[in-house]
């Protein structure tokens, strides 16, 4: 059951945009966070 209830979650997620990535946001260089966050960043 909790596999099932796992992968309704991440459907959910993937369908809200929100992605998973490997390494932690706060790590990551300042060119990578404007290319993945920059679009929709103004709104």
């Amino acid at each position: 059951m909790r596999k099932h209830s796992s992968k309704l979650q991440k459907d959910k997620l993937r369908q809200l945009g929100i992605r998973h990535f490997n390494k932690l946001i706060h790590d990551q260089p300042q060119e990578w966070l404007i290319k993945q966050f920059s679009r929709g960043a103004d709104k």
